[in-house]
């Protein structure tokens, strides 16, 4: 007789068995491909599977606004970005998101789900030299959770981890810019100078220099004269072979951003109008003098002449000392002027009012005459100042 003991199947062969036997009862793929289709990584029901898209979604980016510049700089503290979602599964009926970040100096922040469009205001300006940088992305919301697991495949370290499809764009959009919202002002300093505070002085020359400044670096200037484009730049801007008559200095300051000065930089200034030898007069050179030269006579009645239009200030610029004799001036019809240039302090240039400023305004020939014959006459130019 047997001993009456039952061999039984050990409980952890029919485990080996099943686990065996569970990839081969798997869903099966469709005909002609490789793997299951399907459009999300949600686990379906027992056997376990699971399937992972094909490729992951992509974004596209609007251009900011408002546009930057061709240097990348904006204008205001608000920018609005329009972005969205490009589909590039069409089996893939998941819900697709988008998340953004932005990077500078202030309202950063890392990212985070966002729609279209997005704003920003009130942001500061970039001109420490660091900048903005805004970035977007496409995800899939269903699957970003999920890892793939194929059960046909063992995991470690029986086997190899299964390959995740990436489920966000893996190439985001973004676009940077700088901002600058300040107005530059420019500031024009030097050129003539009156001690009496004349709003328009006389250059001593045909000639002027100016210096040019602005209240931020790196901006450029605009330089006009009398309404006429003339080159400048930041520092010394020389004003050369000057013809007489009033001037108008403007200058434009421009920032990076385009931002500009509503007021313009102004100087305002006079230059005088060399004379020319009439009858009886000589041209000599004079170191000093308007133009380097001046005219000189001996001869009494001997006449310089000068044709002027709506003046109403007249001076005339000539010599002062004790060897010089005397002339006199006519505007138009009016009175003469007489002048004494004799004195005893040797001056190479004096202005000698011949109209006041509130003189009314006149047209006509200027007369400059000379008196004496012996005693040498000099004069050198004309200035119709405005005031």
């Amino acid at each position: 007789m047997g001993s009456g003991i039952r061999r039984g199947v050990a409980p952890w062969v029919g485990v080996v068995l099943v686990s065996a036997l569970m990839p081969l009862v798997g869903p099966a793929s469709p005909a002609g491909a490789a793997d299951p289709v399907c459009s999300s990584e949600v686990p379906k029901p027992l056997p376990p599977s699971a399937c992972d898209d094909a490729t992951p979604p992509e974004t596209s980016l609007e251009p900011l606004v408002p546009s930057p510049n061709a240097a990348g700089w904006t204008r205001t503290d608000a920018v609005t970005l329009t972005f969205a979602v490009v589909e590039t599964d069409p089996n893939d009926t998941d819900e697709m998101r988008l998340e953004c970040k932005l990077e500078g100096p202030s309202q950063a922040h890392d990212w985070q789900d966002c729609t279209s469009p997005r704003s920003y205001t009130g942001l500061t300006d970039t001109t420490d030299g660091s900048r903005y940088t805004f970035t977007v992305r496409a995800y899939d919301r269903s699957d970003r959770a999920i890892v793939y697991d194929n059960p046909q495949t063992p995991p470690p370290p029986f086997g190899t981890p299964d390959y995740d499809t990436p489920d966000e764009d893996a190439t985001p959009e973004s676009v940077s810019w700088r901002q600058d919202t300040v107005v530059p002002h420019a500031y024009v300093v030097g050129g003539p100078y009156d001690p009496n505070g004349s709003s328009s002085p006389v250059t001593e020359q045909p000639k002027a220099t100016f210096r040019l400044t602005a209240s931020e670096p790196d901006v450029t200037y605009d330089c006009s004269l009398n309404g006429f484009a003339v080159p400048c730049k930041e520092g010394k801007v020389p004003l050369r072979k000057l013809s007489g008559g009033d001037k108008v200095f403007t200058v434009l300051a421009t920032d990076q951003a385009g931002n500009q000065d509503p007021s313009l930089a102004v100087k305002q200034f006079t230059v005088p109008f060399n004379l020319k030898g009439g009858r009886g007069w000589t041209q000599l050179n004079r170191k000093g003098a308007f133009k380097g030269d001046q005219l000189v006579t001996r001869t009494r009645g001997a006449r310089v002449k000068f044709k002027a239009s709506d003046v109403r200030g007249v001076r005339l610029i000539a010599p002062s000392g004790p060897a010089l004799g005397k002339l006199r001036v006519r505007v138009g019809r009016s009175y003469w002027t007489y002048i004494n240039l004799r004195s005893g302090t040797s001056r190479l240039r004096r202005e000698y009012v011949i109209r006041g400023p509130r003189s009314v305004v006149t047209s006509g020939q200027i007369v400059i005459e000379s008196l004496s014959n012996r005693r040498a006459v000099k004069v050198d130019a004309l200035v119709f100042p405005p005031d």
